[in-house]
């Protein structure tokens, strides 16, 4: 199995990540023998990209220079998938329930976009590794990248991502 082909030190930590790799397995054999992929598309396709990070980070070693960027760019993904995940269950479980459903859509979306506005303001405050004091974010891209999000997401009609970046370009205060 996956502990032939790497030596892991048999710590609480990795009997940890074998115990839950295992039920996650379970799990995923489960869902496809019973044929519940068709029901919840994302779910599945989230336990599936859960299986193959473990396997991989499991390869690469926790002490290796390539382990913490595999990590964290696989982090990324799987906390968005599985923001998408909760909204699926959601959508399933309120089917029926047509006014709850709507609700719970627009409060998924609005609380999606707080995330991300809270976590670019926390990015654009955090001290660049050069010394400067201003963040990574603060440039006329990222801004208009997060005005076009925000415009998205938020339904605004007739919002286009040019003139989310002349907005953001007028908040960064440079000029087109």
């Amino acid at each position: 199995m996956v502990l032939a082909l790497i030596a892991m030190h048999w710590t609480l930590q990795g009997m940890v990540w074998l115990v839950g790799f295992l039920l996650e397995l379970i799990l995923a054999i489960a869902i496809f023998r019973f044929r519940l992929h068709k029901e919840f598309p994302l779910f599945s396709c989230y336990l599936v990209l859960e299986l193959v990070r473990s396997i991989m980070l499991a390869a690469i070693g926790p002490h290796h220079p390539p382990y913490f960027y595999a990590y964290w760019i696989t982090e990324c993904f799987v906390s968005i998938f599985g923001f998408f995940v909760v909204e699926e269950v959601f959508r399933k479980a309120f089917e029926r329930r047509l006014g709850l459903q709507k609700l719970g859509t627009v409060l998924f979306r609005y609380s999606l976009l707080a995330l991300v506005v809270a976590s670019v303001a926390v990015a654009a405050m955090a001290p660049r590794a050069d010394g400067q004091a201003e963040g990574w974010v603060v440039d006329g891209w990222a801004w208009s990248s997060v005005f076009s999000f925000v415009s998205s997401c938020s339904g605004c009609p007739g919002e286009t991502t040019s003139s989310a970046s002349r907005l953001a370009l007028q908040f960064t205060g440079q000029s087109n």
